[in-house]
C-alpha cells in the first residue's frame, strides 16, 4: 500500500508559529515605538537649536552693527525724544523680561540716526521694539517658548573701563513648547558694541 504524504501543517507546528509571532509584534512595536520617540527628541532640538541661533545672530548682528548708545528708559519704551543716557560706566542690572515681572530697567539702544530699539522676553517669545515701527514684532515662533536663563537678566551691561566699550550680555533659555519632548538649550553671549 502506497503511503500518502500530507499537505499543510500539524496543530503543534500552527501553535508554536503562533506562539512565535505572538512574542515578536510586543517586542517590535516596542522598538518602533522607541525610534519614533527618538525621531521626534531630535525635532525638538533641532527647533530649539534654530530658534535659540537665530534669536543668538539677530541681537549679535543687530547690537553689534547698529548699537551706539545704550539708555536706561522706564517711560516710552522707545520714543526716542525721551531717552536718557544712562552712566558710561553700565553697571546697573537690566532685566528685560515681561514674562516673569514688570522689569524695573530696560536696556534700550540707539542706532546711528538716533532711533532706539530693544529687545524684550514677552509672553515665552523674544520681541524686537523700535521706533520704526512703533511696534512690538516677534522673531520667534510659537513652536519655542524663551525665559530668563535661571537667576541671570535677559540683557547685562557692563564695561572694564571708561575707554572701552560696553559688553552686552544676553542670556535665555529656549524650551521646546510641546511639554511631552522636553528639550531646552541655554545660550550666553557677550557683545561688544562696535561703536560707543
Amino acid at each position: 500500500m502506497p503511503v500518502k504524504q500530507r499537505i499543510g501543517f500539524t496543530l503543534v507546528e500552527m501553535l508554536i508559529v503562533i506562539g512565535i509571532i505572538g512574542l515578536m509584534i510586543p517586542a517590535f512595536f516596542s522598538i518602533i515605538f522607541v525610534i519614533m520617540q527618538q525621531q521626534a527628541r531630535i525635532i525638538a532640538l533641532q527647533e530649539v537649536k534654530r530658534q535659540g541661533d537665530f534669536i543668538l545672530n539677530t541681537l549679535e548682528n543687530t547690537i553689534h552693527g547698529s548699537a551706539q548708545a545704550i539708555y536706561d528708559d522706564n517711560s516710552d519704551p522707545i520714543a526716542s525724544s525721551g531717552l536718557t543716557e544712562t552712566k558710561q560706566v553700565c553697571d546697573v542690572i537690566h532685566n528685560a523680561s515681561f514674562a516673569q515681572a514688570p522689569p524695573v530697567h530696560l536696556l534700550t539702544f540707539k542706532d546711528h540716526s538716533g532711533n532706539g530699539f530693544r529687545f524684550v522676553i514677552d509672553g515665552g517669545q523674544v520681541a524686537s521694539q523700535s521706533a520704526i515701527p512703533s511696534a512690538s514684532t516677534a522673531i520667534t515662533t510659537d513652536k519655542v517658548v524663551v525665559s530668563l536663563n535661571g537667576a541671570n537678566p535677559f540683557l547685562q551691561c557692563d564695561t572694564g573701563n571708561q575707554f572701552s566699550p560696553p559688553v552686552v550680555t544676553v542670556n535665555y533659555k529656549v524650551t521646546y513648547a510641546v511639554a511631552s519632548v522636553p528639550t531646552s538649550m541655554s545660550y550666553q553671549v557677550k557683545i561688544k558694541l562696535k561703536s560707543y
